[in-house]
């Protein structure tokens, strides 16, 4: 489109009347020149080292209907570079003289806006009115008209959908409307092109840092795990950045990644003195706003104490039952003095979402938050706050675990997140850990990894701090850093751990004490791993006679060290009184814990297994056939657990002689294991080997 020619001069007037297409306008007041191209309001300088993004490409080609051109909508988290993208924009098409009209109004606010649009209609028009309302309206409907002149709107940072009510700008051919917010309402995108704008990519993060310290090439050190630290946030590696060259050649992006990741130092203290790129507000408060807006809206007051409990959690995903059970439920009512239930929360939770503080994933009932918007609500509690909520979700956790048997390895990332954040708020008076603790500990073992190294150190070492190296606590953690010894290799070393443990637990707890019983049953367990299969059986006989003695038949001590001896017997020569026994075990936990615990399924297993292994193999792929579509039915077919299912079931198949099922089941079952564990996994490599085996082997 060619530019028009500039109308001809105003003249002086206190009266004047301008028509175009019978549609007539009149002032009244002082005239002001008017020039083609003009601006109104001031657009931002572009960020220095901005980068070039995806989203820069979508806002440069607007949907376009009917009626004209589609106003788009770009929405994001705060700090992520709205602002600086659509700017971008605005620069690039003045420059090419593509716009004969930019405005740009900072919109927080209705009367912001109102005073946008009467500011470009004296631009336009050259003649102040005095009623500011009027003037907007009157551009707003000069907009629409047939002139010729191409504009772009830019409505900046709208916080309210409802301040643009009668006041967005007329879908035109010729015209251009953007809007920035942080919000995502339905009424400000519905019939428009919604651009949402998230953090940097990781490669666009490292890409910055070398741009913005490309003077210091040695201040690049670390740089790409400060980019993860930051979560690849924009405006927190631009502020990031500027308080490592403010700080001089000793500092660099591990030095501030040290800092970011201790505790000493709160994100406020890691803001430069001087913010670039005529930033605001520090990373510690570019959130304050969208918190203080969200908690005015229904349901009134909850999404503040909500966004805090989320705070705590994993932010990589929050089952979103979690925050919507009774433990919070009830927090919630003490918070805001007024009954609430899990309905209740949910509305909170999408009020949250609408403001960009955290996002839901409807398809895997999942919440994520960003790290750094976790960190800056966590810095604002205060310590019997922080207690406050970490007892509560450690209370939420505990309640939905067994309701979640598809989604414990989530359940134990948001209990490692919530001590992580919390730095271990999760004692009782008497220094007992919070039970929830030992079920991620226990999640992590039964999944035959080793636990988390720094998860469980942390816990030792403050539970030693705080409770001493004789409680009960501390000696359970024990039990498991015995585990982890032996689960990295050193079994020997583990059979000393324990049998140290042994000792300390006679010597302070008594000889029939609970968890002295229970680590003589692990000694025996570890003996048998480390070679000494008699001395292990030995022990695990002993001990099995006192827990009967003492805790009786259905004690958990009891029927672990059932478990343990009837497997080792197993293992020693007699698989078929070992299935028989197991066959006994499986009745026990069904009635005691449930057909859907993982002890019965582990003992099912078993059960199986050693029924093939005294060569009954027909038994064996009827009892795995059974225990697969169970585990599918509780963890998902592609759950790794569910996998070595259907890894032993084809096996047993294949033994009992149904080859070509066998062969259609591990070309099933390696397809997934690829796609699920990646093709270098020892599982998917064993189910490979197995197949083609079955494949060339003779007929």
């Amino acid at each position: 489109m060619t530019t028009p020619p500039e109308p001809p001069p105003l003249p002086t007037a206190q009266a004047l009347q301008l028509g175009a297409h019978n549609v007539q306008y009149n002032f009244s007041g002082g005239a002001v020149p008017v020039t083609w191209p003009c601006r109104a309001g001031v657009v931002p300088p572009e960020a220095d080292c901005r980068q070039s993004r995806p989203a820069d490409q979508t806002l440069a080609r607007p949907s376009a209907s009917r009626e004209g051109t589609v106003a788009q909508v770009v929405t994001g988290m705060g700090g992520v570079g709205k602002t600086q993208l659509v700017a971008h924009l605005a620069h690039d098409l003045w420059r090419k003289r593509e716009v004969d009209l930019l405005v740009w109004i900072t919109a927080t606010s209705r009367r912001n806006l109102v005073a946008g649009y009467a500011e470009a209609a004296l631009r336009v028009f050259g003649i102040e009115e005095g009623d500011v309302d009027r003037a907007a309206q009157r551009f707003l409907t000069w907009l629409a008209e047939p002139h010729g002149h191409r504009w772009l709107i830019v409505l900046d940072d709208v916080s309210d959908p409802a301040d643009l009510r009668y006041l967005w700008p007329p879908a035109e051919a010729f015209g251009r409307t953007v809007v920035t917010s942080r919000r995502r309402d339905n009424a400000l995108w519905a019939g428009r092109q919604l651009i949402e704008l998230t953090v940097f990519r990781p490669a666009e993060a490292e890409v910055y840092l070398k741009a913005k310290l490309a003077a210091r090439p040695a201040a690049l050190d670390g740089a790409a795990d400060l980019a993860a630290a930051l979560g690849h946030h924009p405006l927190a590696l631009a502020q990031a950045a500027a308080y490592i060259l403010d700080r001089g050649p000793r500092t660099s992006c591990s030095a501030y990644r040290k800092l970011l990741t201790g505790r000493r130092r709160r994100l406020s203290d890691l803001a430069p003195d001087a913010l670039p790129d005529q930033q605001g507000v520090p990373m510690s408060a570019i959130w304050t706003l969208s918190i203080e807006q969200a908690a005015r809206l229904a349901p009134v007051g909850l999404a503040q104490p909500v966004l805090e409990l989320a705070a705590l959690l994993d932010p990589n995903g929050i089952p979103i039952s979690i925050l919507t059970t009774t433990s919070v439920s009830a927090f919630c009512a003490e918070r805001v003095d007024r009954e609430i239930d899990a309905d209740t929360i949910d509305e909170a939770l999408r009020l949250l979402a609408r403001f960009n503080l955290l996002s839901l994933d409807d398809a895997t009932e999942t919440a994520h938050i960003h790290a750094m918007v976790q960190r800056a609500v966590r810095e604002t509690l205060t310590p019997d706050a922080r207690r406050r909520l970490s007892t509560c979700l450690a209370d939420a956790v505990f309640e939905q675990w067994r309701t979640m048997r598809r989604r414990e390895d989530a359940m134990a990332a948001n209990v490692i997140a919530l001590v992580e954040a919390t730095d271990l708020d999760l004692w009782d008076p008497e220094g007992n850990l919070h039970p929830v603790l030992y079920r991620t500990l226990h999640r992590i073992a039964g999944e035959g990894e080793q636990p988390s190294t720094s998860f469980l150190d942390h816990l030792y070492r403050r539970t030693v701090e705080h409770v001493g190296i004789d409680h009960l606590s501390t000696l359970r953690l024990r039990i498991y850093l015995a585990v982890r010894r032996g689960a990295s290799g050193d079994m020997s070393g583990a059979v000393d751990d324990f049998e140290a443990l042994v000792g300390d637990c006679v010597r302070t707890l008594g000889q029939d004490h609970d968890e002295t019983l229970n680590v003589r049953r692990n000694l025996g367990e570890h003996k048998a791993r480390a070679g000494d299969t008699i001395g292990g059986i030995a022990d695990l006989e002993a001990v099995l006679v006192d827990c009967l003695r003492i805790q009786g038949a259905d004690h958990p001590n009891t029927l672990g060290a059932r478990f343990n001896l009837a497997k080792w017997r197993g293992h020693t020569g007699d698989p078929l009184r070992s299935a028989g026994e197991f066959d006994n075990l499986v009745a026990a936990l069904t009635r005691e814990l449930g057909p859907d615990d993982s002890n019965t399924l582990a003992a099912r297993w078993n059960a199986a297994s050693f029924r093939g292994m005294a060569g009954e193999g027909r038994p064996a792929v009827e009892m795995f056939t059974a225990l697969t579509r169970d585990y599918v039915r509780l963890a998902g077919r592609n759950h790794p657990v569910t996998l070595e299912a259907r890894l032993e079931l084809a096996k047993w198949r294949a033994v009992a002689g149904d080859t070509s099922d066998a062969i259609a089941d591990l070309r099933a079952l390696v397809e997934d294991m690829v796609r699920v564990l990646g093709a270098d996994h020892a599982q998917t490599r064993k189910a490979q080997d197995d197949l083609d085996g079955l494949v060339n082997s003779p007929i």
